[in-house]
């Protein structure tokens, strides 16, 4: 299980509505990893699998769409909803048979791809 996400809140750019781009996105929700290192070996590993997933706007794409990230932030959520969100999404993906075994673990898509997010940031 991941740790709970350890980020400020967001900053109200233009009124009510933070503005963030995806680097600084992805740089939030990789604060979610106690041990960084593992997390980009397990990507990096992912992404060896799954080449056509190995960009960075792809996996944005994904993510931003499967855990609503961008709602998540706008709505200031913090870390134990985004825990919350990793963990339905999992489930999905799990229910789905959309896991993928990555060096001796089988791990959902979601979580892989947040993982091989790390590679890029």
């Amino acid at each position: 299980m991941l740790p709970a996400l350890a980020i400020a809140g967001p900053s109200r750019a233009l009124g009510n509505t933070p503005v963030i781009d995806d680097r600084r996105l992805a740089a939030a929700v990789l604060d979610v990893f106690a041990q960084p290192d593992t997390a980009r070996l397990m990507g990096s590993t992912y992404l060896k699998q799954r080449p056509h997933e190995a960009a960075f706007s792809s996996l944005m794409a994904h993510l931003k769409a499967d855990l609503d990230l961008l709602g998540w932030y706008r709505g200031g959520a913090g870390k134990p909803e985004l825990h919350n969100r990793l963990q339905a999404r999992a489930a999905i993906d799990y229910n789905n048979d959309e896991g993928v075994e990555v060096a001796g673990c089988y791990l959902s898509v979601t979580e892989l791809r947040v993982f091989a997010l790390s590679t890029f940031v």
